[in-house]
């Protein structure tokens, strides 16, 4: 190992680095091959053995944290490929849009890096705006989870408060009657969007003609 590091050069840094998985040599073999990388070669590198990002500048660090922000085959370094490769802006940003996935709600440091980085304006809004909507979806699909988790809970409780002498002092009345009034007897606790909720159940669960 001391041999490797006194030598100093990339092919027998990586070299070493790629034989010797054992962490405390690697780290010090990535962190000398980190001071022998030119900037032109450093991203490169980075996707060869992403732990050598640890021994960059920080300003280094955050665009290669930028860089695999996003969905998988679109995120930022997929599409300064694709842009590379000749894809139109425009087709990209229809692309991202598309995705509905999370990007990140970037920082002006972070804007300002994924610019140098060479993504565009119109990019950036498009990962931002799609990143917006994601988790504007994301916590309305929480909010109905909880609500239909409340809806259950209300319905269960309403099969439990039917019991067998309400039916029988109601013989000409359906059990699913008895029982839809109990649920929505039991919706009038809620309110709103959960009531409205509440209550539609209630009439699905408890088919009631009568």
């Amino acid at each position: 190992m001391n041999t490797v590091l006194q030598s100093k050069t990339r092919p027998s840094l990586i070299s070493f680095i790629d034989k010797n998985p054992a962490k405390e040599h690697r780290q010090k073999a990535l962190k000398a091959l980190a001071q022998l990388v030119p900037a032109v070669e450093r991203r490169e590198m980075a996707e060869k053995f992403p732990d050598i990002v640890d021994y960059y500048s920080e300003s280094e660090k955050l665009k290669f944290r930028l860089l695999q922000v996003g969905p998988a085959d679109l995120r930022v370094k997929d599409v300064l490929r694709l842009r590379a490769e000749g894809v139109a802006e425009g087709t990209l940003v229809s692309k991202v849009k598309a995705t509905a996935a999370a990007y990140k709600d970037f920082s002006f440091a972070e804007i300002k890096a994924l610019k140098s980085l060479g993504l565009t304006e119109l990019l950036i809004n498009a990962m931002i705006d799609t990143n917006t909507e994601f988790e504007k979806q994301a916590k309305l699909a929480k909010a109905n989870e909880e609500m239909m988790a409340q809806i259950k809970k209300l319905m269960e409780q309403s099969r439990g408060s039917v019991s067998a002498e309400q039916i029988r002092a109601n013989p000409n009345t359906p059990v699913e009657c008895i029982k839809q009034k109990a649920a929505l007897k039991a919706c009038e606790s809620t309110s709103g969007l959960l009531k409205i909720g509440c209550e539609a159940t209630a009439r699905s669960n408890f088919e009631c003609n009568f």
